[in-house]
């Protein structure tokens, strides 16, 4: 799978599960047993065996709640477009019938629908460190293929369908992730890192272990120079990438190493100076931080860039852009500057479609022009 480590970092941050399975948990390329299902109350009930060797299926476990109403719209339309001539989709809620019968009525699913309030399929099916929502595909011959979050599905199933799915390297992939996770749980960060880093030397280039080891050296074991060289390593391997500048930054802040930011920020405008918006975006994180670490001159060296870019989508995003520079530079004390660029603000704004932008550009030119004058009469 192209980002097959997706699904474990966003487990491994999260490590919230719904429900705790006990007992043995089915191995992923195992065969699958029937359903053992409560009720359905949706569609026509189905039998996996009826399944074999004519359909892939995918089991959708779902249970009342807004985690799994806010999944709704992406299975819905992930199922609408497979369709029903490879696959078949099934819905499975380990809620009573009563409730689940109730809750379909205003939320209905193009699939069959069943409670398993007795949670004997799900347990089949749920590994320690899964969570609900959660989806199971099981391939034509009855093995269980891959399991993980239902957003996944988009990824996986063209893969499954068009058989270049590696079952050997997923369940390899999924003993790393159950290793790291629980790992993670316990706080065991040094182990953790060993497994990461004998994943990296296999896989240098993988963007998602890259950005978990800055966030487990840089936050979590306080050792920021591991997490600048590991993003000094993932740039070289994947140039300007701006992922790598997210999740260091933001790990830098955490870990309170501040004074390292500089010369980070100096590469980020060496990378993106052709692109304000991006600039622009970590000047407002940068502003965003608590009195104690607000850094005016990191917000000043990428509101400057920003505005000194070489090109722009049009005089509306460079008047957008100088006003968030009028700002820094009002911020830096320097009134007299954020009025001279306001008032070039104003001008690009002048025929934005949006009325407001150039109120508010108008509104700032007094302001400025208020405060610098009463700056000079203030003794």
């Amino acid at each position: 799978m192209k980002n097959s480590l997706k699904l474990f970092v966003a487990a491994a941050a999260a490590l919230f599960c719904i429900f705790s399975a006990p007992g043995a948990t089915l191995e992923t390329g195992a065969e699958v047993p029937e359903l053992d299902l409560r009720a359905w109350l949706s569609g026509k009930p189905v039998n996996l065996a009826d399944l074999k060797g004519k359909k892939h299926a995918v089991l959708f476990f779902w249970t009342i709640g807004q985690r799994s109403l806010d999944v709704f719209p992406r299975i819905i339309a992930t199922a609408n477009k497979f369709g029903e001539k490879e696959l078949q989709f099934i819905g499975i809620a380990p809620d009573s019938p009563e409730a689940v019968d109730k809750f379909i009525r205003n939320q209905p699913l193009p699939f069959p629908v069943a409670a398993d309030n007795i949670l004997k399929t799900l347990y089949t099916y749920m590994r320690p460190n899964d969570q609900v929502p959660l989806a199971a595909v099981i391939d034509k011959s009855g093995k269980l293929l891959w399991r993980g979050r239902p957003e996944y599905l988009d990824e996986v199933l063209p893969e499954i369908l068009s058989g270049k799915y590696d079952l050997k390297g997923n369940i390899e992939r999924e003993k790393f992730s159950q290793a790291v996770m629980s790992a993670m749980k316990i706080k065991d960060y040094p182990t953790v890192r060993k497994l990461v880093d004998a994943e990296l030397e296999k896989h240098p280039d993988n963007l998602e272990l890259l950005t978990l080891k800055i966030n487990l050296t840089g936050t979590l074991m306080n050792d920021i120079d591991t997490a600048e060289k590991t993003a000094e390593a993932g740039l070289k391997q994947l140039p300007r990438n701006l992922k790598l500048y997210e999740q260091l930054i933001r790990a830098l802040h955490q870990a309170g190493a501040d004074t390292r930011l500089p010369v980070w920020f100096d590469r980020l405008v060496a990378d993106f100076g052709d692109q304000p918006a991006v600039l622009i975006r970590f000047a407002r994180q940068e502003l965003s931080q608590p009195v104690g670490k607000l850094r005016v001159e990191n917000a000043y060296k990428l509101t400057h860039a920003a505005y000194n870019a070489p090109k722009f989508a049009d005089d509306r995003q460079k008047g957008l852009i100088a006003r968030e520079y009028a700002g820094v530079l009002y911020y830096c004390g320097r009134p007299d500057k954020a009025l001279e660029v306001a008032k070039i603000s104003m001008q690009l704004l002048k025929n934005s479609p949006n009325p407001k932008e150039y109120e508010t550009a108008k509104d700032l030119v007094v302001y400025y022009n208020t405060v610098l004058r009463m700056s000079k009469a203030i003794r």
